[in-house]
């Protein structure tokens, strides 16, 4: 018999979780972003809010939200992020994302160029910017809450899972 989501120790649970997220998103990989939203749509809620916020995570792991914007620059895959933060009962969360989104509207164009040349384009370009001094506090708040010590977005994903185990599957 195997042991119910809520009772697995941390590590196995996210073994678990990204067992079933590399099964079903095996098949929609992250480009074309049509095919990958189209794989979203299918998976379970509460999958569905962990693979829309993984790449959140990393980013902001890498550099921060302008970076993670320039790499998923598409509002509808925003939308799936701020769905999946809200699905995880992390609202300020969302809150700081959607402001940050706004922000960030404007230099699309700019974050995207700069980030197709080369990270080191990218960062001269934002450490210059206008969008640097707004985004820093955002960066800020986001890291405080998803910091490593925290284990990133994995401690909503892990208090989720317990929580809402049927979300899963």
């Amino acid at each position: 018999m195997t042991r119910p989501l809520h009772d697995l120790p941390d590590q196995a649970l996210l073994d678990y979780i990204f067992a079933q997220l590399n099964q079903r998103m095996a098949a929609y990989p992250e480009e074309p972003l049509e095919g990958h939203l189209r794989g979203l749509a299918q998976l379970p809620r509460g999958l569905h809010a962990m693979a829309t916020t993984y790449a959140l995570d990393a980013n902001l792991a890498i550099s921060g939200l302008a970076w993670h914007f320039a790499q998923w620059s598409d509002a509808r895959f925003t939308a799936e992020t701020l769905r999946g933060l809200r699905e995880l009962d992390a609202e300020p969360l969302a809150h700081t994302v959607e402001t940050a989104w706004q922000l960030v509207r404007p230099y699309l164009r700019d974050l995207a160029a700069s980030c197709r040349e080369s990270s080191d384009t990218f960062e001269a370009w934002y450490r210059e910017s206008a969008l640097a001094k707004e985004l820093t506090p955002l960066d800020e708040d986001l890291r405080s809450v998803l910091s490593p010590e925290h284990r990133g977005v994995y401690h909503l994903w892990l208090a989720y899972a317990r929580k809402h185990p049927e979300r899963l599957s």
